[in-house]
């Protein structure tokens, strides 16, 4: 059985052991080296004083640590930051998101340039519009943490799927803006890439 006690201001303390037996005593204290093994014999309501003496430590000066989140850092959200500094397509941060307060994923594009929100079932879908290639509006590839899902439109579309709760960030590309690491045949209209927080 193990028992604690820690020291008034003095360096007094006391423990009262339950049963008769060997008991060993350790001290503890920050700063100072640790005095252990020191055993003795005692009884049910027996008083033993011991005189122990523990010695100071080398004080180090203090070491002050600073941490401060890169967002820059190397991790799955590295690219989208690294196209954003390129200054090509648009760019919806978590920030951004959280001062939306927007319940569905479609709704955080409404307001995105050259972007058309259109009705898909019981859901929203997306568009890019005029697309000169196409003659008109076009269905966008979508990719979600890096893997390609294909047209956005499928299986409902996004919004069944994505939360902005559960976003980190979102890029989109018009179809003469998508970067190579997005180039597929179902890119020719546009890239939504969506980045989730729980990542790749």
């Amino acid at each position: 059985m193990t028992k604690v006690s820690i020291t008034d201001s003095k360096g007094a303390y006391s423990l009262t052991p339950n049963e008769p037996g060997i008991y060993s005593l350790r001290v503890d204290a920050v700063g100072f080296n640790t005095l252990n093994g020191i055993q003795f014999r005692a009884r049910p309501g027996q008083s033993i004083e011991f005189d122990l003496r523990i010695w100071k430590l080398t004080e180090m000066a203090p070491v002050i640590v600073e941490a401060e989140r890169d967002p820059f850092a190397p991790g799955p959200l590295e690219g989208f930051y690294e196209r954003q500094k390129r200054g090509r397509g648009h760019f919806i941060t978590r920030k951004e998101i959280e001062n939306q307060g927007s319940l569905r994923f479609t709704e955080l594009l409404r307001l995105t340039p050259g972007v058309r929100i259109i009705p898909l079932g019981n859901a929203y879908t997306v568009r890019f519009k005029n697309v000169a290639r196409i003659g008109g509006d076009c269905i966008p590839a979508m990719w979600v943490d890096n893997v390609n899902w294909g047209p956005i439109d499928l299986d409902g579309g996004p919004d069944p799927a994505l939360y902005p709760s559960d976003l980190e960030g979102i890029e989109l590309y018009g179809p003469t803006q998508v970067p190579l690491e997005f180039a597929t045949p179902n890119s020719v209209c546009g890239v939504v890439a969506v980045w989730t927080r729980r990542g790749p």
